[in-house]
């Protein structure tokens, strides 16, 4: 008996990591099409060079980088794409631009979401618990 009961909780510890992951990668996807859309470069770590400065960069986070005074945003996905998104000034202007954009449509659709809900089905909201 024990030892299904271990094999159990092993399986759910598992089934959660993957849940995990995959939200992860999702994030990291949905953030990889807003930054082609701003009109950042995909730039893949094509040579054993670039592969090993990939790995050693924060991963899934867009970074400022100073170059010649000018700033420069990197975001590197060495388990995705095996690539870094490069871009200038303008281009990370335009991504935080349209993440706005698309948190505004995602609040919206949650408000409408919302109002269409039958919210007295599930019961009194407040009162003592």
């Amino acid at each position: 008996m024990e030892k299904s009961g271990l094999m159990i909780s092993s399986l759910v510890f598992c089934a959660l990591l993957a849940g995990c992951q995959a939200i992860q990668e999702a994030g990291a996807r949905s953030t990889e099409d807003l930054l082609a859309a701003a009109g950042f470069q995909q730039q893949i770590a094509d040579t054993p060079g670039r592969q090993a400065q990939i790995q050693a960069m924060r991963q899934d986070t867009l970074i400022r980088h100073d170059v010649g005074g000018n700033p420069r945003w990197t975001y590197a996905d060495a388990a995705g794409c095996n690539c870094i998104y490069a871009g200038g000034q303008a281009e990370y202007d335009t991504f935080q631009r349209l993440r706005e954009q698309r948190q505004v449509a995602e609040m919206n659709r949650d408000a409408a979401m919302n109002a269409e809900m039958d919210w007295d089905m599930w019961g009194p909201w407040f009162g003592p618990w």
